[in-house]
């Protein structure tokens, strides 16, 4: 599998659980953690930020600022940070997309 398929892949389970607790579909929460941890097992994982502080001198997130109010703080994730681990050196392969508000 190839590092593009993961990082999409990890997109999509990331936006499904997002709209699983939109409308509290919890009969797929069994299928999700399956899936994550087939990733976790070939070295993905990925984190929500949301709710987290902000500021500019974060690397691991690309934001839209809406409100230039302190504290920033991340009100939601549009796509999620994603890491690869490789003989136990963690990387960020995608950063989060977020949005401050």
């Amino acid at each position: 599998m190839t590092e593009k398929t993961v990082i999409e892949l990890l997109n999509q389970i990331f936006e499904i659980e997002k709209k699983k607790q939109q409308h509290d579909f919890d009969r797929i929460d069994r299928n999700i953690e399956r899936l994550k941890w087939l990733l976790e097992q070939e070295g993905y994982t990925y984190k929500d930020p949301t709710g987290e502080a902000y500021n500019e001198t974060r690397i691991d997130c690309q934001a839209t600022i809406l409100s230039e109010a302190e504290p920033q703080i991340i009100r939601d994730t549009v796509k999620p940070i994603i890491y690869q681990t490789i003989d136990g050196q963690t990387a960020i392969i995608q950063q989060a997309r977020v949005i401050i508000n």
